[in-house]
C-alpha cells in the first residue's frame, strides 16, 4: 500500500502539470500525426460506411454509457447481492462528481469538433474531453465489481486464480478496443483517454485501499431503521453540500469561448439547437446532477430494509434469467422514452 500511494502521489505530480502547460501541443501533435496516420490504417471506404458507424458507435456506447452502466448496476442489484451494487454506485458516482469538476477546470476540446470529416460518428458530443468519463466507466467501472465481488466470493484458490486470469484478458480487450474506437471517432484525444486511464487506476488503487472503511460505512447506514433514518438526512445534506459548492465553483470558472463550432458537420447533423447553444461548460456542468444517484441508490435500499423484504438474490438461473431479462427491457425502455424527451445523445 506504500507503494501504491507513493505512485499515486507521483503520477498526480506528473499528469496535472502536463494537461495544465501541455494539452494544446498535444491536441496539435495528434491532429497532425496520429489521425492522419489513423486514416491510412482504416480505408476511407470502410470507415465512411454507415453500418461500420453504427456498430463502433453502440460498442463504445454499450460499454461506456453511463445510462447503460445504470442498468448493469440495476441488473447487479437483482441478481447478485444488493449490497454490492449499493457500495459499487456510491463509489461510481463520488468518483464522477469529481471527473466533472475537472472537466471543467481542464475545458479540453474534442477532437471531432475541429474535424472536417462528416462520418466519424452519429453521436452527439457537446461537453469537455478531459478526463474522458467514458474511458473512465471502462477503465474503472468493470474492474471495480470483479473486485468487489471477488471480496464477498467463495470460491477455491484455484478457481480464484483462472478467473482473475480469465477476467483481466478480457478487461485488455475492453479497454484497447474502446479506447482505439474512442480515438478513431475523434471522440477523444489519446492523451486525454491516457489521463482517464491514469484516474481510474489511481481511483481503483484508492478504493481497493479504503475497502473495509467504505463496507463498514454503508453497512452501517443500513444496519436497522433508525440509521437509516438518520443517514437520509446526513446523505441529503452530503450531496446538497457537494452540488453547493460545485456551483459556486462554476461561478468562478472562466470560460474559454468556442468558435467555429456551428461549421462543423457532424456537431450540426447530431446535436439538437439546445444541445449546440449549451456547448462546453454548461453542458459540462450538468453532469454533476448523477450525484444524486447515490441518494436515489440509498432511499431505495433503505426501504426494501424498512419494508422487511425477504431474500431475492441467488436463486434459480431461470429466476435470474427472468430478472435480468425484465430488468434491461426496463432500462432500455427509460433510455428510450427520455432520449426522445430530452434529445439527450452520447
Amino acid at each position: 500500500m506504500i507503494v501504491i500511494r507513493v505512485l499515486i502521489l507521483f503520477l498526480v505530480c506528473v499528469y496535472i502539470p502536463l494537461e495544465t502547460f501541455s494539452s494544446q501541443k498535444l491536441n496539435i501533435l495528434e491532429d497532425e500525426v496520429l489521425f492522419p496516420r489513423l486514416k491510412l490504417l482504416i480505408p476511407e471506404k470502410i470507415s465512411s460506411n454507415p453500418i461500420f458507424i453504427t456498430i463502433t458507435d453502440y460498442i463504445v456506447y454499450f460499454f461506456s454509457d453511463r445510462d447503460v452502466i445504470m442498468i448493469y448496476i440495476g441488473i447487479i442489484y437483482v441478481v447478485s447481492h444488493p449490497f454490492i451494487a449499493v457500495k459499487i454506485t456510491f463509489v461510481t458516482h463520488f468518483l464522477q462528481f469529481f471527473i466533472v469538476i475537472f472537466r471543467c477546470l481542464f475545458q479540453s476540446r474534442r477532437p471531432i469538433w475541429i474535424t472536417k470529416d462528416k462520418t466519424a460518428t452519429y453521436f452527439c458530443s457537446v461537453n469537455f474531453a478531459n478526463p474522458s468519463e467514458h474511458f473512465f466507466y471502462v477503465s474503472f467501472f468493470y474492474p471495480y465489481i470483479f473486485l468487489s465481488a471477488n471480496l464477498v466470493g467463495k470460491l477455491n484458490k484455484q478457481n480464484k486464480i483462472l478467473k482473475k486470469i480469465i477476467f483481466f484478458l478480457i478487461f485488455i480487450i475492453i479497454v484497447v478496443l474502446n479506447g482505439f474506437l474512442m480515438v478513431l471517432k475523434r471522440f477523444n484525444y489519446l492523451y486525454q483517454l491516457n489521463f482517464a486511464f491514469t484516474f481510474a487506476i489511481i481511483s481503483l488503487s484508492a478504493v481497493l485501499d479504503l475497502e473495509n472503511n467504505i463496507h463498514n460505512f454503508v453497512l452501517n447506514s443500513l444496519k436497522n431503521v433508525i440509521k437509516i433514518r438518520k443517514y437520509k438526512i446526513k446523505f441529503f445534506i452530503i450531496i446538497l453540500v457537494m452540488n453547493v459548492v460545485s456551483i459556486l465553483i462554476f461561478n468562478f470558472i472562466e470560460e474559454d469561448p468556442i468558435d467555429l463550432i456551428e461549421a462543423n458537420e457532424i456537431l450540426k447533423n447530431n446535436c439538437s439547437d439546445s444541445k449546440l447553444s449549451n456547448i462546453g461548460l454548461k453542458s459540462t456542468f450538468l453532469d454533476v446532477t448523477y450525484i444524486f444517484g447515490i441518494l436515489g441508490t440509498y432511499l431505495g435500499t433503505s426501504l426494501t430494509v424498512e419494508k422487511n423484504v425477504g431474500q431475492w438474490w441467488g436463486l434459480s438461473k431461470i429466476n435470474l434469467s427472468i430478472k435480468i431479462l425484465i430488468m434491461t427491457i426496463f432500462g432500455i425502455l427509460y433510455i428510450y422514452v427520455f432520449s426522445k424527451i430530452f434529445n439527450l445523445k452520447f
